[in-house]
């Protein structure tokens, strides 16, 4: 009797169910890290909105505020752009200080906390 080289029915189950197995756990920290470069991009980017008000105040002697992404982008010397998750917004005292803060729609939840004495601070969910 001849008999046939195949791949039964189990054996092609279970090599399904352990890729699908692999894959959902890869699917799970894909997605933690692009929470982490969504949060890392707002962190840079108001960074950066905290050295154009610096840029701002040797020029005029004035910090300025700006209430949203496209406020910031307009008022802020030297900012052509944000990423387009961040949400940022910056508060100006008298001139004196300033304060910013920023997270991600798309992030791990995390804000960022920026003034002009202290520097960054970091506030987790």
């Amino acid at each position: 009797m001849k008999t046939k080289k195949a791949f039964t029915l189990i054996e092609l189950l279970v090599t399904i169910a352990i890729v699908g197995i692999m894959s959902a756990i890869a699917m799970a920290a894909f997605g933690q890290y692009r929470a982490r470069g969504n949060d890392a991009n707002a962190n840079q980017d108001l960074r950066s909105a905290a050295t154009a008000q610096e840029a701002q105040y040797v020029d005029t002697a004035n910090y300025i505020a700006c209430t949203d992404r496209d406020d910031c982008i307009t008022k802020l010397i030297g900012v052509k752009n944000f990423n387009e998750k961040t949400i940022i917004s910056m508060t100006a005292d008298a001139g004196n200080s300033f304060e910013g803060t920023s997270s991600s729609t798309f992030g791990s939840g995390r804000s960022f906390h920026w003034n002009n004495t202290s520097g960054l601070d970091i506030i987790d969910p």
